[in-house]
């Protein structure tokens, strides 16, 4: 396959993922590893308190979210630990 294929092919994928944070994740999960030196993380936690609308201001719910998110940094330590490292070091 050709670069100039291997190109449009990419750029397919980016294009259509666009659509869809799955789609994003899975085409940033092919794609990224052809870049050499390239980290990527996802940062996606699946809490029910997380279903939040952007605009809601009830106190119970922001608190609930606040409390996942404290959780899943807590449960993610490692993953969190790294990207500061990467960021702290300038290598983005």
């Amino acid at each position: 396959m050709s670069s100039i294929s291997k190109m449009i092919d990419a750029g397919s994928v980016l294009v259509e993922s666009a659509c869809s944070i799955d789609r994003v994740d899975e085409g940033l999960r092919t794609l990224l590893p052809l870049i050499p030196g390239t980290k990527y993380f996802r940062f996606n936690p699946i809490d029910e308190r997380c279903q939040v609308e952007l605009d809601d201001t009830e106190a119970s719910l922001l608190q609930g979210l606040l409390d996942a998110t404290e959780e899943y940094v807590k449960a993610e330590d490692k993953m969190f630990t790294e990207v500061c490292n990467i960021l702290k070091a300038g290598g983005y």
